[in-house]
């Protein structure tokens, strides 16, 4: 019930003991006796009103304080269920950002590994490049060697021939004039 019903019953009541002590017809009385029933009745409702007066501030306090503690447990349910709902939220970010830090760390460190492969396969690929322009340099100096033997091999080639073409004409005339026709012409 709220407070403005239960002033109002209160009131009907003070009125309806009220109305008890009030004659049901209008007599005509000695004015004396009208005052010191007016007073009395002056009195009594007073002290019914002043009685129900306290009875519901009583009963406003209790209603007040039943709404208070009534309030007051269902904001500390709603506040363990906010704190309960903020607290899985949390973790569910903090897992995430967790899970991100781990992924972002195992990237990191991919980069880096690739980074030092680079960096090695780099080295070793310059490495690499100067063996082969060293072998380039052997191959042109062995060439060149190649180019001044085959020149010298063609010398060669050329002194033999001339050398055989010599021996050959020494050898042909060596046989005509061995032959028996030339060897009577000497006898």
């Amino acid at each position: 019930m709220s407070t403005a019903s239960i002033v109002l019953l209160v009131v009907g009541v003070v009125f309806i003991v009220a109305s008890f002590f009030l004659p049901d017809s209008r007599k005509k009385e000695d004015k004396d006796s009208q005052k010191i029933d007016e007073k009395v009745i002056k009195d009594m409702v007073e002290r019914e009103v002043s009685n129900a007066r306290e009875r519901i501030e009583e009963i406003v306090d209790e209603t007040v304080n039943y709404s208070v503690e009534k309030t007051e447990r269902q904001l500390e349910k709603l506040s363990n269920e906010k704190i309960m709902a903020v607290d899985e939220y949390s973790e569910t970010v903090l897992k995430r950002i967790n899970d991100n830090h781990k992924e972002a760390v195992f990237l990191y460190d991919m980069l880096n590994d690739k980074g030092e492969k680079l960096k090695n396969s780099d080295e070793a690929l310059k490495i690499k490049d100067e063996e082969l322009k060293e072998k380039n340099r052997q191959l042109e100096v062995k060439e060149e060697i190649l180019k001044v033997k085959d020149e010298e091999l063609n010398k060669k080639a050329e002194f033999t021939n001339d050398l055989l073409t010599s021996v050959s004409s020494v050898s042909e005339e060596i046989t005509e004039e061995a032959n028996p026709k030339n060897l009577n012409l000497f006898r």
